[in-house]
């Protein structure tokens, strides 16, 4: 959510300031991407018109003690029924919805990529390892082409079906 006015950085501060009640400054965020969402169905009445969201995603690296105090308060319970800090790798391999785990690869990417980054900019860094980086980078991110799908979520048995989405000609 954002106001009139606010940056996204901004907006993002105060939904962390918000839900987690810790106090970050807009500079320490970082953009990961800008993603269009479109649900077939949503919460608010008329449930079945669906929604279609954008969305920027945001990477914030929490000190030990921001992680500590954002645990006790962990979002407003009226709003989630279920929140919890969870591993990258445990989205990235679970049933968890499909944009949430390109989130996370995007996000990876951009560490990769900072890295990547850092090392080429060293002086003495081997070829070797600037090579390494790259090909992780590559892993993560994959063709250069915009990646589109769909996703069904199976209410019965709790599983996504993610389908490509049609390239236009």
């Amino acid at each position: 959510r954002s106001r009139p006015g606010q940056s996204p950085s901004e907006a993002a501060s105060s939904n962390v300031r918000r839900e987690l009640k810790i106090d970050a400054k807009p500079e320490r965020f970082k953009v990961v991407g800008s993603y269009n969402l479109v649900w077939d169905m949503r919460e608010q009445e008329p449930k079945n018109n669906g929604t279609c969201d954008i969305s920027t995603v945001h990477a914030l690296v929490l000190t030990e003690e921001e992680f500590r105090a954002s645990e006790k308060s962990m979002f407003e319970k009226k709003e989630y029924t279920e929140v919890n800090w969870t591993s990258i790798n445990t989205i990235l391999q679970g049933q968890y919805n499909p944009a949430l785990q390109q989130f996370v690869r995007d996000l990876c990417a951009r560490f990769k990529f900072e890295k990547l980054f850092e090392t080429v900019n060293r002086p003495g860094a081997s070829d070797k390892d600037i090579a390494d980086i790259a090909r992780d980078l590559i892993k993560l991110h994959g063709p250069p082409e915009s990646t589109s799908f769909h996703s069904h979520f199976n209410e019965r048995t709790r599983e996504y079906k993610v389908v490509a989405a049609e390239k236009s000609a």
